[in-house]
């Protein structure tokens, strides 16, 4: 039967099943010859090689390893902990831009910082309990800065306090001074001074 037409009955060709070829399984390494590659003098049984490799991953984990290579998880985690536990910095100014620039400078010191646009939202913000430095603008829409500080000397909250203005009047200097500020800056003022003042405040809360 070749497929063609004859006497107008169509034929069909048989299908024969093509034989599947044999593809040859491994040898099985003996655990000699594992040992041996693995830089063991004797033979280990595949429950000592399990145990050999969780050990091998448990140990790269906790050193931020992952068995393919390298991964930052544990120093992520880690830096995640330390800034959980750092001390808070809570930034107050209407001006946005320069919340963002204190909080970007605190922050690239290790230390945790929030921000907010008026006295109000700080005062009614759960880091409230949790601060352990307020900076401050002073002239601001609603309560100003020496009001918060009033009313958190009300509330018998001594929170250290650093006061940042464009106006740095000398009456308001030492009104802010005398009932407690930590420091009084004008802006533009020096990083570095700021932050010898945070480390101070710091300092001032651990004490108490």
């Amino acid at each position: 039967m070749n497929g063609r037409v004859h006497g107008g009955e169509r034929c069909t060709k048989l299908k024969i099943p093509r034989p599947t070829p044999q593809i040859p399984r491994p040898t099985p390494r003996p655990a000699r010859e594992i040992a041996h590659g693995a830089g063991l003098s004797k033979p280990i049984s595949y429950l000592d090689m399990i145990l050999v490799v969780a050990t091998v991953t448990y140990f790269c984990n906790m050193q931020g390893l992952s068995p393919a290579g390298n991964s930052p998880r544990l120093r992520d985690h880690v830096e995640d902990q330390q800034l959980r536990n750092a001390p808070i910095i809570s930034i107050i100014d209407d001006d946005e831009s320069m919340r963002c620039a204190i909080k970007s400078l605190v922050t690239s010191h290790g230390l945790d910082a929030h921000t907010f646009a008026s006295a109000e939202a700080f005062l009614q913000s759960p880091h409230l309990d949790h601060t352990s430095c307020v900076i401050t603008d002073l002239q601001m829409p609603g309560l100003n800065g020496v009001d918060l500080q009033k009313s958190l000397l009300a509330q018998g909250r001594r929170i250290p306090i650093i006061f940042v203005t464009a106006f740095p009047e000398e009456r308001l200097r030492a009104r802010a001074l005398a009932a407690g500020a930590l420091g009084f800056l004008g802006k533009p003022f020096e990083s570095e001074t700021l932050i010898k003042l945070i480390e101070k405040a710091i300092e001032t809360g651990r004490k108490t």
